[in-house]
């Protein structure tokens, strides 16, 4: 296959692929037989890769439409959601024979059989391969994915996020100009962006799309699944940690995705009977109108609307209104519940909401952006340093580079002077942190997550506040803080280093240093880390 490039959407629930062809000037999904199963949409066959990986106890592995076909997806040595408990650092490990397994070891596995096929069996070599990143992913995923790459041999590697790919993957269709809002609620986050279509590149002769406005929330279609799960033990009067519960989890909660999929169909849907030890037995029959206020109860839809609210102020800020919208495009397997639409409808009002490629625009805008298509973009995230504030004792953190901001920057984003901690010090530098975007909410879906013990049963447990803030706050240079040689030594408590910070056209922060004792220049445009 004469693939140049490569979009890659690896997602909670299905992962697809799309491949650009020069000589035909068309992006298409790549189905991998026995890998892929083929899911309609608007009458076309979509080749989807189930996001699972199951090791059998005789060394083999299986992948993707391969583990229902020959082993189970609810054993407990079937892996799932695997880029949820990445993107959220989640400390889970199962014991399966005689090795420990994570979501990270599962989810390469389960890529790099991927591309060992795509390359010896399809013999795709593609010139450059795009995967898609969520907007409220970290530079730890990003740093993830590229070492993934790096060990698979792949060839020049690039990100875009997701509600960006997918407004690539319909916009080769619209007018500059044109505005809209990408809806993607996917099988484990929701995000939201705004976006503009600008004028062709002259050298290209290809759309521009500006971002004006996105942000994410972690609640998807395992989030749903989680509160059927509840509502299936409640209803039985049955605690989470009964043993014959624990031992049934995958069973449970595979069944009660099936009711919420079937749900977008019908008007009725039901688990079946789900046989537990001790003779139990759990049934768990839905309306659809009972499914909806199980969401309503859960804030599902005012969550929705949030975020939809908090892009369109974004937007605001840089002078574009709602009313400027031209479609609401939605995005993603759990965008296909009627009643997410509905409410997504009315708050819209006239705006039409569009289902065309809920699937695979995902794939197709990352492929296309792999053969040239160009995007303005901003800084989704704060960056700040931290010090150790003298008059509390406590780390406090001060803002270098300000969500939103786009680059590259002609001019500083900011400045500041570094002074010495200690008599004779030599190396100074900066902890540089990426700060998530909060969102104010009085809710807390995203504090509790479904885990699995070493024994591969499931629970839902609250998140302790460090883990919480743990993921407000990631040490992005933890690796390398000190950066700056003071010669001669230098003093505490006076400033050494005056430090200008840039971000360049590869979305790198860079630093220009000047020592002021000496007024020597000893650092100029120098990349200390990648922004997102």
């Amino acid at each position: 296959m004469g693939f140049s490039g490569l979009g890659i959407d690896f997602g909670v629930s299905n992962t697809v692929i799309a491949g650009w062809d020069d000589d035909s000037r068309q992006v298409s999904p790549i189905k991998i037989p026995e890998y892929s199963r083929l899911i309609s949409q608007n009458g076309e066959s979509i080749p989807l890769i189930p996001s699972l990986i199951h090791y059998s106890p005789d060394g083999r592995v299986w992948i993707g439409h391969q583990v229902s076909d020959r082993a189970s997806v609810n054993s407990h040595r079937t892996l799932r959601w695997m880029k949820q408990y990445i993107l959220n650092r989640s400390p889970i490990r199962i014991r399966l024979d005689d090795r420990e397994m994570t979501p990270f070891l599962a989810a390469q596995d389960f890529l790099t059989t991927i591309f060992t096929f795509l390359r010896e069996e399809y013999r795709i070599a593609p010139r450059k391969v795009v995967f898609s990143a969520p907007v409220e992913s970290f530079e730890f995923y990003t740093n993830w994915l590229n070492a993934l790459a790096e060990s698979n041999r792949l060839p020049e590697v690039s990100l875009i996020d997701e509600p960006i790919a997918a407004a690539i993957g319909y916009g080769l269709q619209v007018k500059p100009g044109t505005i809209f809002f990408i809806f993607d609620f996917g099988g484990g986050t929701m995000n939201a962006a705004m976006v503009i279509v600008g004028e062709e590149s002259p050298s290209k002769n290809k759309p521009r799309c500006r971002v004006l406005g996105k942000a994410g929330k972690n609640i998807g279609g395992m989030r749903i699944d989680q509160w059927l799960y509840q509502e299936a033990l409640s209803r039985f009067k049955l605690p989470e940690d009964h043993p014959a519960v624990m031992k049934s989890s995958n069973q449970i909660l595979s069944a009660c995705q099936t009711v919420k999929e079937a749900l977008s169909e019908n008007e009725q849907a039901s688990t079946g009977d789900i046989r537990l030890d001790d003779d139990l037995l759990i049934n768990l029959t839905l309306y659809r109108k009972e499914f909806e206020n199980i969401l309503e109860r859960n804030h599902l839809f005012a969550e929705m609307i949030q975020l939809s609210r908090h892009v369109i102020h974004q937007a605001y800020e840089r002078g574009y209104s709602q009313d400027q919208i031209d479609s609401v495009l939605m995005i993603g397997g759990s965008s296909m519940i009627p009643s997410v639409q509905q409410h997504l409808q009315e708050f819209f009002g006239a705006t039409p909401v569009r289902i065309q490629r809920p699937l695979d625009a995902v794939a197709r805008g990352a492929a296309l952006y792999a053969a040239g298509l160009g995007i303005l973009d901003h800084i989704r995230h704060d960056y700040a340093i931290r010090y150790l504030d003298p008059a509390t004792r406590q780390y406090a953190f001060q803002r270098i580079v300000s969500r939103g901001t786009s680059y590259p920057t002609p001019q500083p984003v900011s400045r500041l002077t570094v002074k010495a901690s200690y008599e004779g010090q030599q190396k100074l530098g900066l902890a540089i942190f990426e700060v998530r975007n909060p969102q104010e909410s009085s809710f807390s879906q995203e504090h509790i997550e479904l885990v699995f013990d070493p024994q591969g049963f499931a629970r839902i447990v609250q998140l302790p506040s460090q883990q919480i803030n743990e993921r407000t706050y990631f040490f992005v240079n933890e690796h390398c803080p000190t950066f700056l040689t003071a010669d001669p030594p230098a003093q505490p408590g006076i400033p050494r280093f005056e430090v200008s910070f840039f971000i360049d056209s590869q979305k790198r922060l860079t630093i220009t240093a000047r020592d002021l004792q000496t007024g020597i220049i000893i650092l100029e445009n120098q990349p200390v880390i990648r922004l997102s």
